[in-house]
């Protein structure tokens, strides 16, 4: 499941052709890292 993001950030960045495909790349990666610490501080609110 982890490495869902970080296999389709790798294809985005791979298939890029133009600048606004490596922007949107760029902000897969930026909004995945959101995720992550959203959910890390629902885990830590939980204990």
């Amino acid at each position: 499941m982890q490495l869902i993001p970080l296999l389709s950030s790798l294809w985005l960045l791979w298939s890029a052709k133009i600048p606004s495909d490596h922007k949107t790349c760029q902000q897969v990666i930026k909004f995945t890292m959101l995720i992550g610490m959203l959910y890390s501080i629902c885990i830590v609110r939980g204990m």
